[in-house]
């Protein structure tokens, strides 16, 4: 975990990341249904609540992130 950290940190990843207050840029993703959805679409019609699950990486962040677990 530390080498892979370290290799991200060497990357400068985080100066190209989101911050608070950011506007999160548009992005199209297939519904259940396999249509493609445009976010701005969904914040046209209401408040959204974006969670981004990167994937499960331990069984303790899957269960308390993951409501289905």
């Amino acid at each position: 975990m530390a080498r892979a950290t370290a290799e991200l940190k060497d990357t400068c990843i985080e100066n190209r990341a989101l911050r608070v207050g950011d506007r999160m840029p548009d992005f199209s993703l297939p519904n259940q249904h396999g249509e493609m959805r445009r976010f701005v679409d969904f914040l046209a019609d209401s408040m959204v609540v974006l969670n981004i699950y990167r994937g499960p990486y331990s069984a303790r962040v899957t269960s308390a992130g993951d409501p289905f677990v």
